[in-house]
């Protein structure tokens, strides 16, 4: 059984390495990337193995691909909801698809698009994923001019986000804590797990820096 599902990763990611242009790497980006990444919830190492390898050599082709699209909507609500067995093991492929669902974010025009699918249930996820996906609502916003409360137009949005007042609840929370955040960097530009600030624990000063993965400063992200 590893063996045949080795087989089927290595086949996946020969599709992709095969494409010999943009508009082919992006479409089989489109159709290949999520269920391959579910593969990191494998039971076999050798199929977890063969994905990050993956993901390593990915990262440094789309670096000079710059106007290569990712699969970002997919990739947010694969790490919301990962089509995996009862039982496996979810927490890579959430992380990773957000890691590549950022990388993705900054070369699209319409990030707005994403507010509702980013914000949709995110109180209901814990630690990383919850602090990752914020991440992404937070820099979905850029650009963009919000309309005057009262406004049709402020109606009409309020409208179609139709957010419960738990997700509004959880989201005013974490920008008050936004708000007063002064990070501290290290001498390598990061800033460090356990930071705290006036007004933020500990824990709240990680999920706005530490655990979303994403340095402005050094315009890179981890896991």
């Amino acid at each position: 059984m590893a063996e045949q599902e080795l087989s089927l990763i290595n086949k996946v990611e020969l599709r992709i390495a095969l494409a010999d242009s943009d508009s082919k790497f992006q479409g089989a980006l489109d159709l290949y990337l999520c269920p391959l990444l579910l593969k990191l919830g494998s039971t076999h190492s050798s199929s977890r193995s063969a994905v990050l390898n993956f993901i390593r050599d990915l990262i440094s082709r789309l670096n000079g691909a710059p106007a290569v699209q990712l699969p970002v909507l997919k990739l947010i609500e694969q790490s919301k909801k990962p089509s995996l067995p009862a039982g496996s093991s979810v927490a890579s492929t959430q992380l990773y698809s957000l890691l590549l669902a950022a990388k993705g974010l900054d070369r699209l025009d319409d990030k707005q698009s994403l507010i509702k699918p980013l914000l949709e249930g995110i109180e209901a996820f814990e630690g990383p994923v919850c602090s990752r996906l914020f991440n992404l609502f937070i820099r979905s916003l850029a650009g963009w001019k919000t309309p005057d409360r009262g406004t049709d137009e402020f109606k009409a949005l309020q409208s179609s986000l139709n957010l419960p007042v738990s997700t509004v609840r959880f989201i005013t929370s974490k920008l008050e804590q936004l708000f007063l955040l002064v990070p501290s960097y290290n001498d390598k530009g990061i800033i460090p797990k356990g930071t705290t600030c006036p007004g933020l624990s500990a824990d709240e000063v990680s999920f706005l820096t530490y655990d979303c993965g994403y340095f402005p400063n050094q315009q890179s992200y981890h896991l």
